[in-house]
Formats: C-alpha cells, structure tokens, sequence
C-alpha cells in the first residue's frame, strides 16, 4: 500500500491485525502513524494498494454505507475532539442516537462506559470542568460508545503527562483484555510487559513489523502447559481403566436384576 504524491507518507506498507491484538504503532511525528488511521476509516485512500477491513476491501464501500464501517472501527484523537458545548453523557449519546438507540440503551450504554473509563458520576460535567486526563477518558468512552470491533488511539497520551498517560494505557490494555483489538501509535515509551503486544516501527513511511517480548514469552507459557507424552499416555490409561469399571459396575448391575414373576390370569369356572 502506498499513500501521498512525491514523497510518500507511507510507501509500500502491508501488514496484517488479528481480532484481539494489541498493536503499537511507534515513529516520530510525520511518520505516517495519523494516515495509517485514516486509510482504516477511510478518510482517505491510498494511491496504490488495498485497504480491507474483515475481509471487505474499503474501495468497494459506497459514500453512503460509509457509517456502517466507521461504527466498527472506534478513533480516539490526541486532542480530543468533544463538543465543548454538550455534557460527557451528551457526547457520549451523539453516536448512539445516530445509531437509533432508545433512551434507556443510551442512560446503560453511558453507565458503564463510564465505568469501564472510571469517571462514574460526572456524566452531566461539561468538558471544560474536567482535567486533561479525564477528557481523554471521556474520549475513549465515546469511541467506545456503538462498542467497536477496533479500537485505534491516534497519539492518546500526547497531550498528557506521563503519570496520567500511564493511566490511559492501563484502560487501553483492560479493553483490549475484554475483546476489542487496539491500535494505538504513540512516540512515546511505555511499559508492555506485562500485555500481549506486537510492535510496527513507522520511519520516514517505510514499517517495520516486530514482535514483542510479551507475546514470545505468552508463546513459552502456552507451550509449558502442553502436556508431555509420559502425561498423555497416563491420561490415555486412567480413562481406559475407567472405562473397565464402568463396564464391570454395568454387568455386576445387569446380574442383579431380578425378574418380576408374571402373574397367569385367572382361569374361569
């Protein structure tokens, strides 16, 4: 895929996310890590390439099926992007009326989105009366909102400082735990080690993929709970010895069984 005219913001960029990864993406500011979000929602298109979101490439998606696809693919901007003059459950509620929500789906949607991003109780706030923190948190919940199969945070923690962009990571890598795949670009260094993650490095448009230390370590877990062979035959041979007394338990049963005299009917007189 490449992306720009004369100088490519990206050039000859291919990779691949599976549902439930937790994808970062580093470089420098003007690396192409903002294009890479945009081609995902199709803001814009690439100039040569394909784009394909579960399994439908986005060229073939018509202006006015537009919405279905971005309903599925959550953004969370670097600086924001609320409305300043609607509350946080009002900005959280834009997206869930436009996708026909009743009001009760809307006031339990908005509960526990708030929950899931620690801010209960602050739905009738408006942005302004929030720290940047917070409104980041806002932020994640309305991306949130028509509960997305992706998740891509464009820069999350860039206007925030590093205590609370640590804070932002850990509700990132809790929704990833819960189901959603995440994309998140950043230029900044943040703990993984305890999360599964895969690693793309954007440099002057050129990606380099890398695999993280937590998924080989994941690989090394999953592969010590295989069991050895010694473990496999021994479970092969208490099954088949169950299966011996089950089979003695069935016959000792079937000879104790005592048949019920019938009973002759009585003859007339």
């Amino acid at each position: 895929m490449n992306y720009g005219v004369g100088e490519s913001a990206l050039d000859d960029v291919s990779f691949s996310v599976e549902p439930g990864e937790f994808i970062l993406i580093r470089g420098k500011s003007g690396a192409g890590k903002t294009t890479l979000a945009r081609l995902l929602v199709k803001e814009v298109t690439p100039a040569s390439g394909t784009v394909e979101f579960d399994g439908q490439d986005l060229s073939h998606i018509k202006k006015s099926k537009l919405h279905m696809l971005r309903r599925q693919i959550g953004t969370i901007y670097q600086d924001y992007k609320l409305l300043g003059e609607l509350t946080i459950s009002e900005n959280i509620a834009l997206a869930l009326h436009i996708a026909g929500k009743n009001k009760e789906e809307i006031e339990t949607r908005i509960h526990d989105l708030l929950q899931l991003v620690q801010l209960p109780n602050k739905e009738h706030l408006f942005p302004t009366q929030l720290s940047g923190g917070e409104i980041q948190r806002v932020s994640i919940a309305r991306a949130l909102a028509n509960a997305p199969e992706v998740l891509f945070a464009d820069e999350p923690t860039g206007n925030l400082d590093k205590e609370t962009g640590n804070h932002i990571i850990q509700i990132l890598k809790k929704i990833n735990s819960l189901g959603t795949t995440v994309l998140m670009s950043t230029h900044e260094d943040f703990d993984f080690t305890d999360h599964p993650y895969r690693q793309f490095k954007l440099e002057n448009g050129k990606l380099t993929i890398t695999e993280s230390k937590s998924s080989k370590a994941s690989t090394k877990i999953n592969e010590a709970a295989k069991p050895t062979e010694t473990e496999k035959t021994e479970k092969i041979e208490e099954a088949e010895e169950k299966a011996k007394e089950e089979q003695t338990t069935s016959k000792i049963a079937e000879s104790a069984k005592i048949e019920e005299p019938t009973e002759e009917p009585s003859k007339k007189k």
